[in-house]
């Protein structure tokens, strides 16, 4: 396939980093490291470049999908700081070649206000990767308020990636939990995001939305139709005009969201200019980036500075550090 866009900034790519691996194997006792019961795909900085080269990539922001989820406080705290340097490293070594969001120990939250000053101010990342719910709570929970304020006053990225709900052990359905949960679980954390009033209280912070914001676009009529007018549950009054000008305030990223309708429906509901390109590797085998490029490609909804925008041009945008790295 020939690549009529400009080198690809991929804001969704995951590092399965030696020091989370070796954690997990501890924690589980296992010789092989799984995370909900999924086992963790062979990765390493060279093969991610080879799979870039191939795809007309120049540069991936790295994450962790799930952090140190189900490690106790006293655990997470080290292993966020140990898989922070990793990733450092990663960069010293690879400058041109990757971003990072940092690891936070959500578990304690005055120790992610101080790991967060320590990766952006320190390590110079790009962001922070958080999930769409911790031990059941989700982004309008009090308890997460100094981490988004931090993150307001530094007008840097929340990179949100979904995580198992709390809630799925007592669902009968044997079914993984990427095939709908996590897009499920995507659209409680941004509803739980605007309807508390946090969005409104904290504008400034870039929140990246994965996977084409779950169900968001679709659904974000429907939420602000009903706590509008029923409210929201949370205490807070919002209207109609106000829940969807939040929802508008909303990065989404195209991983696993390609396909010509859930384009569209991206594209009636955010400026292109909020719009993301990440392929979800490894996590997602490279082998489907070009047919997750092809979706974008031959949907027709987007002209050629669209695609330029959406490709790379929105990337720099959000993430100068990275750009200046990269160059012109």
């Amino acid at each position: 396939m020939s690549q009529p866009l400009p080198p690809i900034i991929d804001v969704h790519a995951h590092s399965m980093l030696a020091s989370w691996r070796n954690a997990l194997k501890r924690k589980d006792g296992s010789e092989t490291a799984t995370f909900e019961g999924v086992a963790i795909p062979d990765w390493d900085p060279a093969t991610a470049i080879d799979v870039m080269d191939q795809n007309g990539i120049q540069a991936m922001l790295l994450s962790n999908p799930v952090g140190t989820k189900d490690f106790t406080s006293s655990e997470a705290v080290p292993l966020a700081r140990q898989m922070n340097e990793e990733l450092a490293s990663i960069i010293q070594r690879h400058p041109t070649r990757f971003g990072a969001f940092a690891v936070l120990p959500l578990q304690d939250v005055d120790a992610c206000v101080k790991e967060i000053e320590y990766c952006l101010d320190t390590l110079e990342f790009d962001g922070v990767c958080l999930q769409t719910s911790f031990e059941g709570a989700y982004p309008g929970d009090s308890r997460f308020e100094p981490i988004f304020a931090e993150l307001d006053r530094r007008r840097s990225v929340a990179f949100v990636h979904p995580a198992t709900p709390a809630y799925s052990s007592a669902l009968s359905l044997p079914l993984i939990p990427g095939i709908m949960e996590y897009p499920f679980d995507s659209t409680r954390a941004v509803a739980s995001l605007v309807l508390s009033g946090m969005r409104r209280r904290y504008p400034d912070f870039r929140y990246i939305s994965t996977h084409g914001g779950g169900t968001i676009p679709y659904l974000a009529h429907r939420i602000a139709f009903v706590a509008g007018r029923r409210g929201s549950g949370y205490g807070t009054e919002l209207d109609y005009e106000g829940i969807m000008a939040d929802f508008r305030n909303i990065h989404y990223d195209l991983a696993i969201a390609t396909t010509k309708p859930q384009l569209a429906a991206m594209q009636a509901f955010v400026p292109v200019n909020q719009l993301l390109m990440g392929f979800d590797y490894p996590m997602v085998a490279a082998s489907h980036i070009q047919p997750m490029l092809r979706g974008v490609l031959e949907s027709g909804l987007f002209d050629d500075h669209e695609l330029a925008a959406i490709a790379r041009n929105n990337a720099r945008a959000l993430f100068p550090r990275l750009a200046k790295r990269l160059g012109t």
